[in-house]
């Protein structure tokens, strides 16, 4: 009489020889599970990858001919800024995390300034999704100049504390002398006297110095 054998009897065997090989033997459905778990987030990413790359790749070209045609108008007077921010606005609806944007946005907020357009600048800006500290840096920095012309005060004093804060932080004497001036506005003298007394410390260019000392003369 011919003994049956059934299929999986050789591998649970093998498996069964060592300690380990019990263990998976014992939780075989557990152990497929996470292959197929592991194969699927591997797909996953495949696609993610994938998705991520096309998707830069259309924001590239909605950004060039933005930037081509209607931020162009802008520039030569074609164009007023309601209708070009409107219309970088719906790009940065569907595109402001990718990298594409963000030179573009930073090149329509320096035409917007130059044009004393501040208030459409600091909703760009409000609207971008900077994706490095550096990225931030240099939003920040711009943020903080377009507050103060608007007298938002305190949004200024935010985005100074955001760049004294980055570890791309190339301007440390201007920051800490802007919120020293900032403070100075508000009436509040001694964050003032601390920011001016810290340009002191610093290794900056001497105009941040005599300007923090103008003010230190100021409120003693």
């Amino acid at each position: 009489m011919t003994t049956q054998v059934a299929p999986n009897d050789g591998l649970n065997s093998e498996l069964n020889s060592t300690e380990l090989g019990a263990f998976i033997a014992q939780n075989k459905a557990l152990f497929l599970g996470l292959i197929l778990l592991i194969v699927a987030a591997i797909g996953g990413y495949g696609i993610f990858s994938y998705t991520k790359a096309q998707t830069n790749e259309k924001a590239a070209t909605a950004f060039y001919q933005f930037e081509q045609g209607s931020l162009k108008k802008y520039q030569e007077g074609g164009l007023d800024a309601a209708a070009m921010s409107a219309e970088l606005g719906l790009l940065l609806n569907d595109y402001a995390s990718t990298s594409a944007s963000f030179a573009t946005s930073l090149l329509a907020v320096d035409y917007l300034t130059n044009k004393g357009e501040n208030k459409i600048a600091l909703d760009i800006l409000t609207k971008m999704q900077p994706g490095t500290s550096l990225q931030s840096y240099f939003v920040n920095l711009r943020k903080a100049v377009v507050q103060e012309d608007l007298n938002e005060i305190d949004g200024a004093i935010a985005s100074l504390t955001a760049l004294k804060n980055n570890e791309n932080n190339l301007t440390m004497g201007r920051v800490e002398l802007d919120l020293g001036r900032m403070y100075f506005q508000k009436g509040d003298m001694a964050k003032a006297k601390a920011h001016f007394d810290k340009v002191l410390t610093l290794t900056t260019q001497n105009v941040y110095k005599s300007l923090a000392k103008s003010y230190l003369a100021k409120i003693k």
